[in-house]
């Protein structure tokens, strides 16, 4: 197909249909349906309802003929700190049970769709390298170069290499995780740094990126505006925010609803908060602003709940109509992780996965700092009166404007952490 990259008669403007059925939200962006806002100077807010999830097995979106399925899954981080094995963490369990087994309980969805993204929260190498200095109680995860086959047995095309571990052991170490991946035929996105991918007739170009502050958001379109000419769709996929934390922090509030008014890219998705958080749509871009967790080898008590999001495209005389749709899963099954995320089955879980999912994205005056004694409060299905995705249709950007922030700048324990029983945190 011909490159499309007329935002007017892309997917601005449109009809937004959204339905639920058995725990699953559908998206649905109509290009050219209605003419494109503008001169709006007031924020306008509209929301869309969506019906409860339904009890019954989690169906799983399929792509019409010509159309592409994407799927997204969170932090997989498939290491241990300092790349220590034992029983019974994730490198054990890597030595002692096939690489096909972390992924086995989600496969059937992961492996029906044309690409999976993900996020690699580790390094891969076999070298012994030096770590990055961090204060206080800290963590550097590390993992054979060999593992990262973990990914692509799971049906993982494309991951990420742009978090807070990437640069745990120095340049030296993300250099091997990229050949690690590569060497496994995966797509290995660095920071700000666009990639693109073939998904049958469609070029899709992703910017992995970490979103630390507001002042990223030139770096991050600059990735942008360098790809538009080269894909058809455009994709964002960053790291930032705090931890810990249901809801988005408000400077990410403002990044990507800025980036989605912007007219530069077509979906957003975000991670590094190790919990579920809500989507909106914003100018017709689907913003999910946390997938959380997924196969997860930072601890052994993760919080036990994630989504895989899963996104139809499909081309129209007008452009592209985008549909997001989740299927929820537990991060673990047993009393403590086992690594090994898989589908929702209790329809209870699926509602509260739902309920954090559609939970109105908004602003807050203070941002308490997340920690093991002050858990962040949670809507569940019992405790939210109604589920909708929110719609956003003009940009909201109150903070001022920070300094940019390099990769140099990472944060280390400046940032919040949160420690679970076993003592680790996340960083």
């Amino acid at each position: 197909m011909g490159l499309v990259r007329n935002r007017i008669n892309k997917i601005i403007g449109g009809i937004l249909g959204v339905a639920v059925a058995a725990a699953m939200v559908f998206v649905a962006v109509d290009p050219g349906s209605v003419p494109e806002k503008q001169g709006t100077t007031a924020p306008v807010e509209e929301t869309v309802p969506v019906t409860a999830p339904l009890p019954g097995d989690v169906p799983v979106a399929s792509a019409p003929p010509g159309s592409v399925l994407l799927s997204f899954v969170g932090d997989c981080t498939l290491a241990s700190d300092l790349g220590e094995v034992k029983e019974p963490n994730l490198l054990w369990m890597a030595q002692n049970k096939p690489h096909e087994y972390f992924f086995e309980g989600v496969y059937d969805v992961l492996s029906k769709d044309d690409l999976t993204f993900a996020n690699c929260e580790n390094v891969f190498t076999d070298r012994y390298l030096s770590k990055r200095p961090k204060s206080g109680t800290a963590f550097w995860f590390t993992s054979p170069a060999s593992n990262a086959d973990i990914l692509k047995l799971g049906s993982v095309e494309v991951a990420g290499v742009a978090n807070n571990h990437t640069y745990d052991y120095r340049e030296d170490g993300l250099l091997d995780t990229v050949s690690a991946l590569e060497a496994q035929g995966i797509v290995a996105g660095q920071d700000c740094v666009p990639v693109y991918v073939q998904a049958k007739d469609m070029t899709i170009g992703v910017v992995f990126c970490t979103m630390w502050s507001s002042g990223q958001r030139t770096a991050i379109e600059n990735a942008l505006t360098n790809m538009q000419d080269n894909c058809d769709y455009s994709i964002v996929y960053f790291h930032g925010g705090s931890e810990g934390r249901h809801y988005p922090d408000n400077y990410v509030i403002d990044v990507c609803r800025g980036l989605a008014n912007s007219g530069l890219c077509d979906l957003i998705v975000g991670s590094h908060s190790h919990v579920l958080q809500p989507m909106e749509v914003v100018n017709n871009v689907p913003i999910a602003y946390s997938l959380g967790n997924f196969c997860f080898g930072g601890n052994a008590h993760p919080e036990n709940m994630t989504a895989i999001m899963q996104v139809v495209l499909t081309e129209t005389d007008g452009g592209i109509t985008t549909e997001t749709s989740f299927v929820p899963c537990y991060v673990h099954t047993g009393s403590r992780n086992n690594y090994q995320p898989a589908l929702m089955t209790d329809s209870a879980d699926k509602a509260e996965v739902m309920a954090l999912l559609t939970a109105k994205v908004e602003k807050r005056a203070e941002e308490p700092k997340a920690s093991s004694s002050t858990a962040p409060t949670e809507p569940t299905a019992a405790t939210q009166p109604s589920t909708q995705v929110p719609v956003v249709t003009d940009p909201v950007a109150t903070d001022p404007p920070q300094p940019e922030t390099t990769l140099s700048d990472l944060p280390v324990q400046d940032q919040v952490t949160e420690e679970n029983d076993d003592g680790y945190n996340y960083w």
